[in-house]
């Protein structure tokens, strides 16, 4: 499992794009959240009680930003920070200008659940929608 996960970094960070382009989050990394999964698991179990306490609380707070930014790609406009300007090295390691941020602090997008729906539904069936 180890040499999978280094073997995929490997791979996708020799790709040009290797941000994934435009897209929200690691799109290219994420086949390899089972494998972390189960060694966080592995080594959990090992653990003693006190430092289990201490894990769980961080593995909390993980999940608590990782619904925070599902939240963040879904309700508000997080594309504006791809569109401000063109996406180099220096600026997608910029702790100061954060993809989440910035469209979190534009405000959440007006969503309609039912023109989604049709939307959603005239591309399946390759339709306009209408």
């Amino acid at each position: 499992m180890v040499l999978s996960i280094l073997a995929e970094i490997a791979i996708y960070g020799s790709f040009v794009m290797w941000s994934s382009g435009g897209s929200y989050g690691p799109r290219f990394m994420t086949g390899m959240f089972p494998y972390i999964a189960i060694f966080m698991g592995l080594y959990i179990n090992t653990l003693s009680m006190e430092k289990n306490k201490l894990a769980i609380l961080c593995m909390s707070i993980l999940f608590a930003w990782s619904v925070f930014v599902q939240i963040v790609g879904v309700a508000y406009p997080y594309w504006l920070w791809a569109q401000a300007a063109n996406i180099d090295t220096a600026r997608a390691w910029d702790w100061q200008d954060m993809e989440i941020f910035t469209g979190f602090y534009a405000g959440p997008i007006e969503i309609h659940p039912i023109e989604g729906l049709k939307t959603f539904l005239a591309y399946c069936t390759h339709q306009t929608p209408g």
